[in-house]
């Protein structure tokens, strides 16, 4: 199996590596935003289809809390749209796909399921 693990300069992606060490069965491929921008659809389609991977395990996120209602616009590019253009690439390859939120969003404490 070939995994692509994105953001992979953040905190969840390191561990993900630091787990993951040299003892997988299947091949990780770790990209930060320098490598694999995920809000460029075209190039993220590409990536996937050149390293033919089967899985994606998306750890890209823009992070900065604080910031993000005075950097909107980039906070919504890469937490939004950039999501989206993983979750349409996911369902045209039919890879597995799976996307880990913080508890910022889903602290685990609600007893109803979110809506989007």
């Amino acid at each position: 199996m070939r995994i692509l693990v994105t953001g992979s300069n953040g905190q969840l992606a390191s561990e993900i590596k630091n787990l993951v060490g040299e003892n997988a069965d299947a091949l990780f491929f770790f990209t930060d935003s320098t490598e694999l921008n995920i809000t460029d659809k075209v190039k993220f389609l590409d990536f996937v289809s050149l390293n033919k991977i089967d899985a994606i395990i998306n750890c890209a996120a823009y992070t900065a809390v604080d910031n993000a209602e005075d950097n909107f616009e980039l906070a919504n590019e890469i937490n939004h749209l950039g999501v989206k253009n993983i979750d349409e690439i996911a369902l045209l390859k039919n890879l597995k796909y799976m996307h880990i939120s913080t508890d910022y969003v889903f602290d685990g404490k609600s007893d109803l399921p979110f809506i989007e």
